[in-house]
């Protein structure tokens, strides 16, 4: 008898423990779940939370609020919260009321989560659309690591999307989310359970500079949950970053996918959501207009709005902030990077602010201003006014460079010395890895193709009709790279447009025209239109067919 109750008493208390939830564990779908140590291929090593599921892949707590079009509601917090399972809502993420892109809640992640890589929340046991092409996530802020998102099978297996791609992963890339992106699924398969994704965090910053950015999840070839039983969608996080992002809410769309890495232009010319902080600037401008007629109206925005500054001071000082070094303020950031040896040009690609000079010996251990249109190359080369110079009779040739344009913010950037002597000026060609002569030309390197491309825009709208006219063509700097099509009537080169394309506006370019847009003590008072907007280039230019940049309104 006695053994028989103490047997009694051993099984409910096994029972009690069985059904006792662990309160650290952040799986959503595997109760049993632990961290397992991570695979040194797997999350690049840094410790990658990967998950098993239950054998029926069920959720237990989601109440189906029947909106099918929605993923994550965040503008009804309490119900948002009951629509995600067991474990409900990090404590790192809160509701951000009036934070959200219509005015209404955002989802504000912020903090460090120290321990391992988490779940923000899963989403379980929802109506969901049955012809979705897409789920839309708005964010905005920065974040040190990546968001990874699992999307759930009827199983409970998932497919993931990371922000960086495959190849970037392969390539072990870093890489920085700044404008709207169009995510796939990853091929790379966790190593714990073959049938599900694997998350990556690491070497992906985000930087929106306080603006939304889209980012599109191709659904094509993504079986997803449409049960409406069972987890459905989940967004995760890395461990020991910091994190001070804003989410919209989510949602399925029917649209068909963005193409070339980026959002797709508007239906109509002008179909824009021009950020708060730039409307005013643009708010003369009819973006309807395609072609000629836009890039006239940015041409005179820019020059209207140009109060040009010294070259010296202005530009030293200027530079000293619009290129600083975000993780050493005491250094600026060189423009295409500088090396001797090919190998070590990533490890050189900042010096110490005190070390400026306009020349002289010692050119490698300090920075100069570097034209990125290169001066000599705005000159009216005609036969007779090249005589005259030669003979030393008309002291230096006309040129749209030398005057206000010679010291523009928008076309000078730090460099160090003796690469800047290197690069002279050439013109520019296509290439790839990093920058470096290529024969009589030169390649600005991958990091800086895109930063250079949107600059000879820039040059090219504000001084063409400088002295004359025509001193700024893009075929003065660059080479095209399709001899048959290369140039447009306007004479802006394929090769800037599919640098435009390819290369994304980078952090830094926003920091240098937020500050020359300003009213700060050596900024310059207009801005760059193809920074703030990648697209206006097709609109004006055309080629998207080709190369469709990305557009960010």
């Amino acid at each position: 008898m006695k053994k028989k109750s103490l047997l009694l008493v051993l099984g409910l208390s096994l029972l009690t423990l069985s059904c006792t939830k662990d309160p650290i564990v952040t799986d959503p779908t595997d109760q049993d779940w632990t961290e397992k140590p991570a695979d040194p291929d797997e999350d690049n090593g840094q410790g990658g939370n990967e998950e098993t599921t239950d054998s029926d892949g069920q959720g237990v707590d989601g109440v189906n609020v029947n909106q099918p079009d929605i993923v994550a509601n965040f503008n009804d917090w309490e119900t948002f919260v009951k629509t995600t399972n067991t474990y409900g809502v990090n404590s790192i993420a809160k509701a951000a009321p009036g934070q959200g892109r219509d005015g209404k809640n955002a989802m504000h992640i912020k903090g460090q989560y120290p321990d391992k890589n988490d779940y923000v929340f899963t989403i379980e046991n929802q109506s969901v659309s049955t012809t979705a092409k897409t789920i839309i996530v708005y964010i905005k802020g920065k974040a040190a690591k990546s968001l990874s998102f699992n999307l759930y099978r009827a199983d409970g297996t998932y497919d993931v999307y990371n922000l960086r791609t495959d190849a970037q992963i392969e390539s072990k890339q870093d890489i920085v989310i700044s404008q709207n992106t169009v995510l796939e699924k990853t091929t790379r398969m966790s190593s714990y359970n073959p049938k599900n994704g694997n998350n990556d965090y690491t070497k992906t910053t985000v930087e929106t500079a306080n603006q939304w950015v889209k980012l599109t999840l191709n659904l094509e070839g993504a079986d997803y949950n449409k049960s409406g039983n069972g987890p459905l969608f989940s967004i995760k996080i890395g461990n020991k970053a910091d994190y001070d992002l804003f989410l919209d809410s989510i949602t399925f769309d029917d649209a068909e996918v963005p193409g070339n890495g980026g959002e797709t232009g508007p239906t109509n010319p002008g179909e824009y959501t021009i950020p708060a902080e730039y409307a005013a600037y643009y708010a003369g401008i009819d973006f309807t207009k395609n072609g000629m007629e836009l890039k006239a109206q940015l041409a005179s925005l820019v020059t209207r709005t140009h109060k040009p500054q010294s070259y010296t001071p202005g530009i030293w000082e200027a530079s000293k902030y619009t290129d600083q070094d975000p993780e050493n303020s005491d250094n600026v950031i060189l423009i295409y990077g500088w090396t001797n040896n090919e190998k070590d040009i990533v490890k050189r690609r900042t010096m110490p602010k005190s070390q400026q000079s306009s020349g002289g010996s010692g050119r490698d251990k300090v920075w100069e201003r570097e034209h990125v249109f290169a001066k000599s190359l705005a000159v009216d080369k005609s036969k007779e006014q090249v005589a005259l110079h030669a003979e030393g009779r008309n002291g230096t040739i006309p040129t749209a460079i030398e005057g206000i344009a010679g010291h523009d913010a928008h076309n000078l950037r730090p460099i160090n010395g003796s690469w800047n002597g290197s690069r002279g000026n050439k013109e520019f060609v296509n290439g790839s890895g990093n920058s470096g002569p290529k024969g009589n030309y030169w390649y600005p390197g991958d990091e800086w193709k895109g930063d250079v491309a949107r600059m000879m825009m820039y040059m090219h709208i504000r001084y063409e009709n400088e002295n004359g006219g025509g001193y700024t063509k893009a075929t003065k700097v660059g080479k095209p790279i399709d001899t048959k099509n290369g140039t447009t009537a306007d004479e802006m080169i394929d090769l800037f447009l599919k640098w435009n394309a390819e290369d994304p506006v980078s952090p830094l370019e926003k920091r240098r025209n937020e500050y020359h847009g300003g009213n700060h003590q050596y900024s310059q008072g207009n801005r760059n239109p193809f920074i703030d907007n990648p697209y206006l280039a097709n609109q004006i230019w055309g080629m998207e067919n080709k190369y469709k940049a990305a557009n960010l309104w």
